[in-house]
């Protein structure tokens, strides 16, 4: 079972990648070749239907050019971003 702040950071964590990746209109292929993984993959993360590890963590933030402890720590404030992305 997790605790709130550690689905608020999942949430929050895959919403600042889908948010990103669109700043960079960069499609959900391209993303997965850049951290060697497939489309279907990387759809079931940015939608938090699958975690990131710690290995997978970095090697997103590298390809979409984000700052590893800057990204954790957005991910892990009290905000949900996923709220306020679906409120646009």
């Amino acid at each position: 079972m997790n605790t709130p702040l550690e689905d608020r950071a999942r949430r929050n964590l895959a919403a600042i990648f889908r948010a990103q990746r669109a700043r960079l209109n960069i499609d959900q292929s391209d993303l997965a070749e850049a951290v060697g993984t497939t489309q279907a993959t990387v759809s079931r993360k940015l939608t938090n239907r699958a975690t990131f590890t710690a290995l997978e963590l970095g090697t997103y933030c590298k390809a979409l050019g984000l700052d590893v402890n800057e990204t954790l720590t957005l991910a892990m404030s009290d905000v949900d971003l996923e709220e306020i992305e679906g409120a646009r």
